[in-house]
C-alpha cells in the first residue's frame, strides 16, 4: 500500500510520494494515485499501480518477468529476474527528485511537478548537460539565453553526473570519477537524518534534510536561488514577476488583464483591439511604459537601430507587425504579443514599450473599427442634436400656446369693442325686465327719470342707466351705462 503505516526505518519518509519511491510520474491525462492504491507485482513480473477505483497503470514492463521486488538500502526500488539480477530500478527514473546513492548522470533531467498536490509534469527543469554544465531551464526553451541558472561547469567535458551522497553534500563529478566542484557546504546536522535534493514547483533547486523525527518538516539545506523570481517562465505570457516580501507575484502591465484571477500565474490578455494599420493616424495608437523589465527577446522579429526611446517608439508605430519594442541602447527590437519570461531586472536597463489601441476590444470586433474618440465625437454629437431638438420644440410648443391665448385675448377684446361701439335696440319687454318693471330709479333731470338695470351681454351681465322720456302714452327709453 502507498499510504500505510511507515516502518521504523528512515527511508520510509519518503513512501508518500510515489514519485520519489519509484520515481514515476503518472501521465497528465490520468489523476493523481490517492493513498489507497496499491503498488504490485504482477504474475506476468510487470510492476503496476492498481487504485482502488479506474484501470490499473503500468509502471514498469520489461522484456524479462520479473520474480521479485525489493527496496534497497539506498532507497532504490529495484526489480529481480529469477537469477537475482537487477531487470529494472527506480533510479534510472528520476522525476524531480534524486536521492544520495541517486546519481543524475549525462541528458539525464529532473522536471518539476505543477504544484505541491499536482505532480504531473511542470514548467521548470533541470539537466546534465554533455558538456558538463548542470543548467536549469523552463521547460520547452532550452538553449542559450534561456537558463536562469547553472553550475559553471562547462568546461569539464562529456560524462559528469550530479551525485548527492549520504552526508548531504551535492556536488559533481566528472567520468573519471574526479569531484568537480561542490554546489553546497557539508551539512551540519545531528543525528541521522536523511536528504534529497528537488526541483520544486517554483522551479528553484533545493537540498532538504529531515531528520530521523517523523513529525518535523522537511528543511532547506541549499537552494539555487535566493530570489523566487529568477526561474524564466514563472508567470505566463504577457505578465511579469515582481518579488513582495520574499514571494514571487505576477503582475499584468497597463491595459492587460489577468486570463484567470484565481491563478495568475496562467498570465495576462490584452483588453484592447488594435486597429488596421491604413487610414490610421497619430491618435490610433498609445504606448504604456515599463523600465527594467526583460524579456524573451529571441521572440524578435526586427532589430533597427534608433538613436533614442522616441525614434524607438516611431519605428514601432509605423510598422503594424510591432506590437511591442525593447529599447536598450540605441537598439531597438520589435516584438509580436505574447511576450514571454517577463521579470523585473534592474541591470537590464530596457525601456518596454507596448503599444495598445484606442479602443475596447469585446467579442464579435472585427478588424476595422472605430477609433473611441470618434465614437466619443459621435456621441457628443448626437446629445446636443437632441438637447437643441427638446429645447426647439419646447419652444414652438410655448410660441404655440401664446399664440392661442393671444388669439382668445384679441377675440374677447374685439367682442368689447363691439359692444362698446355697436348700437343695439332693445324692446320696451327688455328694458321692463332689465330694471324690474322700473322700480329703481337712481335720478331724474328735464330730459326725464332715470332707471337702474340689467342687461345680458356677450361674457356675462352688465349694469346700465336707463332712461325714460315721456312722448304721447309711450315711455321712449335711453340706455346709458
Amino acid at each position: 500500500m502507498l499510504n500505510q503505516e511507515a516502518p521504523s526505518s528512515n527511508r520510509a519518509l519518503l513512501f508518500h510520494p510515489i514519485t520519489i519511491l519509484i520515481g514515476y510520474r503518472s501521465p497528465a491525462s490520468l489523476p493523481s494515485f490517492t493513498g489507497d492504491a496499491t503498488l504490485l507485482l504482477s504474475t506476468q513480473g510487470w510492476l503496476i499501480v492498481r487504485p482502488t477505483q479506474g484501470r490499473e497503470v503500468l509502471i514498469a514492463g520489461v522484456a524479462n518477468a520479473a520474480s521479485s521486488a525489493s527496496m534497497l538500502d539506498l532507497d532504490n526500488f529495484v526489480l529481480f529476474d529469477s537469477s537475482s539480477g537487477i531487470i529494472w530500478q527506480s533510479f534510472d527514473f528520476p522525476t524531480d527528485t534524486i536521492l544520495p546513492g541517486q546519481p543524475l548522470v549525462v541528458n539525464s533531467k529532473l522536471v518539476s511537478d505543477v504544484s505541491e498536490t499536482n505532480h504531473t509534469s511542470g514548467k521548470f527543469q533541470i539537466i546534465m548537460q554533455p558538456d558538463g554544465n548542470l543548467v536549469q531551464y523552463p521547460v520547452g526553451a532550452v538553449g542559450v539565453g534561456f537558463s536562469y541558472w547553472s553550475s559553471e561547469t562547462n568546461h569539464v567535458g562529456y560524462g559528469a553526473s550530479l551525485n548527492l551522497d549520504s552526508e548531504g553534500l551535492l556536488y559533481l563529478q566528472n567520468a573519471t570519477g574526479f569531484n568537480i566542484t561542490r554546489l553546497n557546504n557539508k551539512v551540519a546536522a545531528s543525528g541521522k537524518p536523511i536528504y534529497r535534493a528537488t526541483i520544486d514547483a517554483d522551479g528553484i533547486f533545493r537540498l532538504y534534510s529531515h531528520s530521523s523525527n517523523r513529525s518535523d518538516n522537511w528543511f532547506i539545506e541549499w537552494s539555487s536561488s535566493d530570489n523566487k523570481c529568477d526561474p524564466i517562465g514563472l508567470c505566463g505570457e504577457n505578465s511579469y514577476c515582481v518579488s513582495m516580501e520574499g514571494e514571487p507575484v505576477c503582475h499584468c502591465p497597463l491595459r492587460f488583464v489577468y486570463i484567470d484571477e484565481e491563478h495568475k500565474d496562467l498570465g495576462c490578455r490584452t483588453n484592447y483591439s488594435l486597429v488596421a494599420c491604413t487610414g490610421r493616424n497619430d491618435q490610433t495608437f498609445n504606448f504604456s511604459k515599463l523600465v527594467d523589465f526583460s524579456w524573451k527577446d529571441d521572440d524578435t522579429y526586427l532589430d533597427v537601430s534608433s538613436r533614442t526611446e522616441y525614434d524607438c517608439r516611431s519605428e514601432c508605430f509605423r510598422d503594424c507587425n510591432c506590437e511591442a519594442a525593447l529599447y536598450n541602447n540605441q537598439s531597438c527590437k520589435m516584438l509580436k504579443l505574447p511576450l514571454r519570461f517577463g521579470r523585473r531586472d534592474t541591470s537590464s536597463q530596457t525601456i518596454t514599450l507596448l503599444k495598445t489601441g484606442g479602443e475596447l476590444a469585446g467579442p464579435g470586433t472585427g478588424k476595422r473599427k472605430l477609433r473611441i474618440d470618434i465614437l466619443i465625437t459621435s456621441l457628443a454629437l448626437a446629445y446636443s442634436t437632441l438637447v437643441v431638438l427638446v429645447v426647439a420644440a419646447i419652444g414652438v410648443l410655448k410660441y404655440r400656446s401664446r399664440v392661442r391665448e393671444y388669439n382668445r385675448i384679441l377675440c374677447l377684446v374685439n367682442n368689447r369693442v363691439l359692444e362698446d361701439v355697436a348700437l343695439k335696440s332693445f324692446t320696451f319687454e327688455e328694458l321692463k325686465d332689465a330694471t324690474n318693471d322700473f322700480v329703481d330709479e337712481i335720478g331724474k333731470g328735464a330730459y326725464g327719470r332715470v332707471f337702474r338695470g340689467v342687461i345680458s351681454v356677450a361674457g356675462g351681465e352688465r349694469m346700465v342707466a336707463i332712461k325714460s322720456k315721456k312722448n304721447g302714452s309711450r315711455r321712449r327709453k335711453r340706455i346709458q351705462e
